[in-house]
């Protein structure tokens, strides 16, 4: 039997090894509270770098008080991690929907956006004031798309040198006649290609209508360039795109890199035909048919300074780039909508086959005046450039202090216009998310509610060019073909412009023309 002295030491014991555990959990907790502690002042002290380096130190405390809501997120970075988050997600109107969530629809928010101190705007009214002021506010894209797209293009050049190039370059794009003669090739170009697909079996509809729209872009800017310059153009094309959202990081492995490699190829190519051509030019000095690289060999400025080759270089990149990069991806999207919206479907389709029916027997094709016709597949068009998003945002940089909605936009600060958060606002467009032609019913946009294609000075000058384009392939496919997705349901990436991830895997079908 145990003595009482026994159990007593023994309690003793017990209840100073207890004591002891308790101890070393009270300690374990204080280490844990201080990490904790010590891991959310290091969150505050880097959270706070940006602020401290752009607001404190940049403004002072009387125009710091003036800025928008919003916050500037991590050193270096920013708030590029969350925007790069929400865009790889399947919600990518997730990253403004956060600012908007935490500080109320203000239509201006700032933060730390592609390595810059940043205001976003994201209402009509606010994207309208930068837009029609080129005096404060002159292109501020980030370094990546500058580099890429080139230093003396659109995007680069001061106001003065973009008036005279835009003025050079608009009218043989979207003039009358320019569009007439277009159509031609166009046209041609799309029934040949249809057919040809319609033979194929399985294709990636996304990657042939892009390799389409460029044949039709080279044949206006470059027209008497072989089928392998194009291709060896087409193929680089794709690897500059994918760097021009993304973060100027040169190094193996990142999309910057990737396309500043595509450039130099690129620029390599168009020096070599800009050589062959002016060979040609001396030997023969006049041509009766001039294309773009013709126009732009040929343009004086003041006291006869004609364009350098790195300007024209440039301009052909980015009118290259553009001209088949947005209208791929659109006929792309007007597509699969159409054939997802069955009675949105048949009305296009019965438009068509009305144009068709009615055009004079003796007429061979379409003409601009069949296509002015296309009002219900207009609707169409302006639904999906609303909904797809192609240029989703757009960049400027003030160069001076200015007040936009009671708030201080610094000088030398960026500014973003999110046109995507403008067209998918249930504010502006009710029910935004739901793909409805008939919304364009009489209904013409205010300034500021509908910018596909940019606005003000800076206005796509290729947008014309681009709808012609697209209305002449719908209404061959409308009359002709259907589309069948391999993966309807295939998920969505947004970078640098929204596509299926799987390009669109389908089977053309050719079906027969109802009687007419």
């Amino acid at each position: 039997m145990m003595s009482l002295s026994t159990t007593m030491a023994m309690v003793m014991m017990t209840s100073n090894s207890s004591s002891s555990d308790g101890a070393m959990m009270a300690r374990s907790c204080s280490y844990a509270a201080i990490l904790v502690a010590l891991a959310a002042g290091v969150v505050a002290l880097l959270g706070g770098v940006n602020v401290w380096v752009y607001e404190h130190r940049g403004l002072g405390r009387e125009r710091r008080r003036r800025l928008p809501p919003g916050d500037l997120g991590w050193p270096v970075m920013g708030n590029m991690w969350a925007f790069l988050r929400a865009f790889k997600s399947d919600d990518p109107d997730s990253f403004i929907g956060s600012f908007v969530k935490r500080y109320k629809r203000t239509g201006i928010y700032k933060a730390f956006m592609f390595g810059s101190p940043t205001i976003m705007l994201t209402t009509p009214e606010t994207c309208k004031q930068v837009l029609m002021d080129d005096e404060r506010f002159v292109p501020g894209w980030p370094k990546a798309t500058v580099e890429l797209v080139g230093k003396k293009s659109f995007i680069g050049i001061s106001q003065e040198e973009h008036k005279r190039l835009r003025k050079l370059t608009s009218t043989p794009i979207n003039g009358y006649e320019a569009l007439s003669t277009y159509l031609k090739f166009i046209e041609k170009t799309v029934v040949s290609t249809l057919d040809r697909w319609s033979e194929m079996g399985q294709i990636e509809f996304l990657t042939e209508l892009r390799r389409l729209t460029f044949r039709i872009i080279m044949h206006i800017f470059l027209s008497s360039e072989t089928d392998s310059v194009i291709g060896d153009l087409e193929r680089v094309y794709t690897d500059l795109n994918y760097g021009m959202r993304a973060m100027a990081i040169n190094l193996p492995g990142f999309a910057y890199h990737r396309a500043l490699k595509a450039r130099k190829v690129l620029v390599r190519v168009l020096q070599s035909i800009l050589d062959d051509r002016r060979a040609l030019r001396s030997k023969i000095p006049s041509q009766a048919e001039k294309d773009m690289m013709d126009n732009l060999m040929d343009v004086e400025g003041e006291m006869g300074r004609k364009l350098t080759d790195e300007e024209i270089i440039d301009t052909l990149i980015m009118y290259l780039n553009a001209g088949h990069e947005s209208s791929g991806h659109i006929t792309m999207w007007a597509t699969v909508f159409l054939q997802a919206h069955p009675e949105v479907y048949r009305k296009a389709k019965k438009e068509q086959e009305d144009i068709q029916r009615n055009m004079p027997p003796t007429q061979a094709g379409l003409t601009l005046k069949e296509v002015r016709k296309m009002e219900y597949l207009s609707k169409v068009i302006d639904e999906t450039l609303r909904m797809v998003n192609i240029s989703f945002v757009a960049f400027r940089q003030a160069t001076t202090d200015v007040n936009i909605n009671g708030y201080l936009v610094p000088k030398g600060w960026k500014i973003q216009m999110w046109y995507r958060s403008v067209h998918m606002d249930p504010h502006v467009y009710p029910n935004p998310k739901e793909f409805n032609p008939s919304r364009w019913d009489g209904f013409v946009p205010k300034a500021g509610t509908f910018l596909p294609f940019g606005g003000g000075s800076r206005l796509c000058p290729g947008n014309e060019l681009a709808k012609l384009e697209i209305s002449v392939f719908l209404h061959y496919f409308l009359l002709d073909y259907e589309l069948n997705r391999l993966s309807p349901q295939c998920s969505v990436r947004y970078l640098p412009h929204p596509r299926p991830k799987d390009n669109c895997m389908a089977t053309i079908t050719k079906v027969p023309r109802t009687s007419m």
